[in-house]
């Protein structure tokens, strides 16, 4: 509105920075007047310095610059730079203005820039490609600080220490390394991003089983990183990527593309300038041994945590806690399948619910589920409608044959406290 941050400040009496979305901020008459903005019927801007065309856009949950650009055939950076946006962060209900008369040269630039990166199709770009990443590993560097430790630089810049030699007993790789000394995603923060109050407990609660936003745990050889632990060898890794690329193209290009992890046709590949086992191109398995012997890799996917972690996030929703909540659960007194959300439904129970699918997969949660609720409902006194969820977790945490499951369930029940336990299940 060409007024200083100090102009509207004074104006509305704004204590701090913060201002929310649908909150009514008054400009200054007089810096509002010599703007000399014209407004079209169609509701473009015509901006008096550049007489570039502009219309409004408001976000929506699950908006991103990469997705609104997408759909509005503009680049990340023309929208950033007509809406002064020096940081990938939207929020829903914030107005953006889009550039109308750049729409005609982004679609033959971008088509092609598209063309160089996906598929490589010559053997030049290829090339090209791999002497990029090569150089760019060296921009990390990795000492050895322990018997079993390492310490990662960026730049001479220290990230963190990793360790491999793990002492569990779910280890099967001595190489597989460890962190998780990152930062924590907590209730406020998921609550900060739009999602409701059982959302924000479910997916903080399984946090703190699982790991901090920049976690790598590759000593069980399924190659997990993340707050929820997305793995390379289940897949849950590669939805993540994919869900990061549509919503958050410049960290997928700059933590991952840059160091030759991308998506291809749906698929993790990983390209290795040095070669691996004859291969210059990784997929499969291969992926997940490369990523384990080449520590120059692991302060990317550090880097990318910590910079990705409303996208993992809104990926956790959608792997795991809406498929859960949609199970269809057979239960031996019931002639129709029960939806799960339907026995799950109060702030502790969509706990245990997401919690199961995390530590067990979907299926593996509908599995321990099912067999819990017929082994419980087998006895006349207990009924469904008269069941509290605390009830129904509490069976689990002493039935359960798996030993991470009772603890879990366990500390849920611990950490919630019966006195906000008290929904019944309809």
């Amino acid at each position: 509105n060409n007024v200083s941050i100090d102009e509207i400040i004074k104006a509305n009496s704004i204590k701090g920075n913060l201002i929310l979305p649908g909150q009514k901020i008054k400009i200054p008459a007089k810096a509002a007047i010599s703007q000399q903005e014209v407004v079209s019927k169609n509701n473009s801007v015509a901006n008096n310095r550049t007489k570039q065309l502009f219309r409004k856009h408001i976000v929506k949950r699950g908006e991103s610059l990469y997705k609104i650009a997408r759909l509005e055939k503009i680049t990340v950076s023309e929208l950033m730079k007509a809406n002064r946006i020096v940081d990938n962060f939207l929020y829903p209900g914030q107005e953006l203005i889009i550039p109308v008369n750049s729409q005609i040269q982004y679609s033959s630039s971008n088509r092609r820039s598209t063309e160089k990166i996906l598929g490589f199709r010559s053997r030049v770009n290829s090339e090209s490609y791999l002497k990029r990443i090569s150089k760019a590993k060296k921009e990390f560097q990795i000492l050895k600080s322990g018997s079993n430790t390492y310490d990662l630089f960026n730049n001479s810049r220290y990230i963190a220490t990793v360790k491999d030699n793990v002492p569990s007993k779910f280890a099967v790789r001595k190489d597989g390394v460890q962190y998780n000394n990152g930062s924590k995603i907590n209730y406020g923060y998921i609550k900060s991003l739009g999602y409701n109050e059982a959302t924000a407990l479910a997916l903080s609660f399984v946090s703190s089983n699982e790991g901090s936003a920049s976690a790598l745990n590759f000593y069980d050889g399924a190659g997990s990183f993340g707050f929820i632990q997305f793995t390379i060898k289940y897949g849950s890794f590669t939805k993540f990527v994919s869900l990061l690329k549509d919503n958050d193209y410049i960290a997928y290009e700059k933590y991952l593309v840059k160091y030759g992890i991308v998506l291809e046709n749906g698929n993790l590949v990983v390209y290795t300038p040095e070669g691996y086992k004859g291969y210059t191109r990784l997929t499969g398995n291969l992926v997940i041994d490369y990523i384990i012997k080449t520590k120059s890799l692991y302060g990317p996917l550090i880097l990318l945590g910590e910079n990705t972690k409303a996208v993992q996030v809104e990926s956790a929703v959608q792997q795991y806690m809406n498929p859960a909540q949609n199970l269809q659960l057979s239960l031996n007194n019931f002639q129709y399948p029960v939806k799960a959300s339907e026995v799950f439904n109060t702030s502790i129970g969509v706990a245990a619910l997401t919690d199961l699918s995390v530590k067990l997969g979907v299926n593996g949660a509908k599995a321990e589920i099912e067999r819990a609720l017929n082994q419980y409902f087998s006895h006349p006194a207990n009924q469904l409608k008269r069941t509290t969820n605390y009830q129904l977790i509490k069976f689990i945490a002493s039935s359960s044959s798996n030993e991470l499951v009772r603890k879990r369930m366990q500390k849920l029940l611990t950490q919630y406290g019966t006195n906000q336990l008290l929904g019944v299940v309809s």
